[in-house]
């Protein structure tokens, strides 16, 4: 029988066995350890030496929250490896978020009793920390990817936490070859938002403390179809100078869906655009 294949030409999560996704994760690690040493991406990542000589060895699948410690920004991870290309190797990104902060919480460990008030509690600040957590690494990941797939070179730049206003944003990409030089994403998790009109002003207003240049572009990244909507009413409706704009995600499909401009730097001028869609 021919084999199902994705949109990438890889096989469908449903004929993937443990034992291949084992294999495949294992050699996504090995390309995002590079020419470093095990102790050191170990000790970047908060794992031990021996937990990541084992997974090298092909013993075991890592869990998710294993896979985010090691695409982590302190990590460090080598050739382009992404949390998203983790995941969909160890057969993770095909759940739902809250389905993979189920395999989170379970494998750090965290025994909620169903029946308790205090295990309800529990898992669900685990739930609420690891949220928006995950979703920003999934975020990064996909616009990563989708640099990647459109041959435009960057590089993910640190965000210093004391460095004052540029602290507004979660992703940091330095563009080369392209008019815009510097891009800022901020990760807004709306799935479980119930109002949305007070916190959108929120968020497209936290990007007016970072100073307009005519290289630099800023974008909300949303999960969520009707949040999306809603800031799409602010397009031409601002008083913002810059390249604004705002972009959905599926993050249970982890996919991108649509991007739209909000604002530029010099009205009328899109010659500056850069779509990932």
């Amino acid at each position: 029988m021919q084999d199902s294949l994705n949109r990438t030409g890889v096989q469908t999560e449903r004929e993937r066995t443990r034992e291949e996704k084992i294999e495949t994760v294992a050699e996504k690690i090995e390309l995002l350890i590079g020419d470093r040493s095990l102790r050191q991406v170990a000790a970047a990542s908060g794992l031990t030496a021996a937990g990541l000589s084992n997974i090298l060895k092909r013993k075991y699948l890592p869990s998710a929250d294993t896979l985010r410690k090691l695409s982590s920004e302190k990590a460090n991870p080598q050739n382009g490896v992404t949390l998203g290309d983790l995941l969909y190797a160890a057969g993770y990104q095909t759940e739902s978020l809250n389905d993979v902060i189920d395999y989170v919480i379970k494998d750090s460990m965290i025994e909620a009793n169903p029946f308790s008030a205090d295990g309800d509690r529990s898992r669900n600040v685990y739930l609420r920390a690891y949220q928006g957590q995950l979703y920003e690494m999934l975020g990064k990941g996909l616009v990563s990817d989708a640099l990647l797939a459109k041959g435009i070179h960057f590089q993910l730049e640190r965000i210093d936490p004391t460095a004052g206003i540029e602290t507004v944003a979660d992703m940091r990409i330095q563009l080369e070859d392209e008019k815009v030089k510097e891009w800022f994403c901020l990760f807004k998790d709306c799935s479980e938002r119930r109002h949305l009109y007070l916190d959108i002003p929120r968020w497209v207003g936290r990007f007016f403390l970072i100073p307009s240049k005519p290289d630099r572009k800023l974008s909300i990244v949303v999960n969520s179809e009707d949040a999306y909507q809603k800031i799409c009413m602010y397009k031409d409706a601002m008083s913002y100078r810059g390249e604004l704009s705002v972009i959905l995600i599926d993050d249970k499909k982890a996919e991108l869906i649509s991007e739209t401009y909000l604002a530029n730097y010099d009205l009328g001028d899109t010659s500056k655009e850069i779509y990932l869609v």
